[in-house]
């Protein structure tokens, strides 16, 4: 099955995108409002389904042989992490973070783990996901829909289990029975679903899943439940993932109507935004942050606007200038010196 560009999945992209990099604007100074950078933080929690759904839409099931796909898509992942990888941890050993010592163990635990930043760990993940991509596809390819359905149903039960373990015990570790349905290959094959079947959901109950959604943090701190704020409501959280789904059906549903329609600049920052990824947390941390006219910005909600939107142009003008250079594919996994990497 040939996939041709779809408009819808380049603006889910894009709002992925916008979404990480204001989920880290908020600068932590003494006018910080943990409120705000909690619901801000929640709020734009589904980035990271979003990108896995958009992938899994794309990609799967894999084409042809295993090696063929391996080899062009984690061509295209490996040597941006292991060059992002590199920049940040010398960036560390710059200023001090880290000594000699601890640049090697980090170098040389690269193949491992996620070193250097934090948000190199979505490097890892999707890499992780790319392996098991040819493996999962004979079987997406054979089953019905019902099936598929099925093991969602499984994987949603796992995202429930911070809430239903408050009652009885259940094992979430290695050792328990839905652990090989659980994690982020949910998102992964969801994507893949609703680009084949969509989803037969009207918009109202999309806006009670949104209200679900947005209600359930304020219900746990209004009554004082002793609850996992991290595990609940963080990105393997039933209502974070009914927050990305809520994007993709709207999203989509909305631009059924322009499948023809492709907008070029949503089509260029759809294929930049890999490298406004990995690039943005250094622009923000260790340039805009520091600027005295965003220090000087005395309303917290505006200074995150502030934040945010420099460090967005700036980090996709930078990718833009970049993508024009040979071998730009190896840096930000995007040329537009030839057809974009898909």
């Amino acid at each position: 099955m040939v996939k041709t560009r779809i408009t819808y999945l380049d603006i889910l992209r894009l709002i992925a995108c916008l979404m990480v990099v204001l989920m880290h604007s908020p600068l932590p100074t003494n006018q910080s409002n943990s409120l705000i950078v909690s619901a801000l933080g929640y709020l734009c929690a589904p980035c990271i389904g979003l990108f896995l759904m958009v992938s899994g839409a794309l990609l799967l099931p894999v084409q042809g042989d295993a090696v063929t796909f391996l080899k062009k898509r984690l061509g295209k992942l490996l040597a941006p992490t292991l060059i992002w990888s590199s920049f940040y941890i010398l960036v560390k050993w710059h200023s001090g973070e880290l000594g000699l010592d601890d640049v090697v163990k980090s170098v040389l635990s690269m193949p491992f783990s996620s070193q250097g930043h934090g948000v190199m760990w979505f490097m890892y993940m999707l890499i992780g996901l790319y392996i098991i991509a040819p493996v999962i596809s004979p079987w997406l390819s054979s089953v019905k829909k019902s099936t598929i359905e099925l093991y969602l149903g499984i994987w949603a039960l796992t995202l429930c289990f911070p809430l239903i373990e408050n009652y009885i015990l259940v094992d979430s570790s290695i050792t328990g029975l839905f652990y090989y349905t659980s994690g982020y290959a949910g998102y992964f094959i969801a994507g893949y679903y609703l680009y084949r079947y969509g989803l037969q959901i009207n918009l109202w109950m999309v806006g009670c899943l949104l209200i679900l959604a947005v209600m359930a943090p304020l219900i746990c701190v209004i009554g004082d439940l002793t609850v996992d704020f991290y595990r609940l409501f963080w990105y393997l959280s039933i209502f974070v993932v009914s927050m990305a789904l809520a994007w993709f059906v709207v999203i989509q549903r909305l631009m059924s109507g322009c499948c023809n329609y492709q907008p070029k600049w949503i089509q260029t920052v759809s294929d930049l935004s890999f490298g406004v990824y990995l690039s943005h947390i250094f622009i923000m941390r260790s340039w805009v942050w520091h600027w005295d006219w965003i220090l000087d910005i005395g309303v917290f909600p505006v200074q995150i606007a502030a934040i945010f939107s420099c460090s967005f142009v700036i980090s996709l003008c930078g990718c833009y200038i970049v993508s024009l250079f040979p071998f730009s594919e190896y840096i930000i996994g995007c040329s537009k010196r030839k057809h974009s990497l898909r």
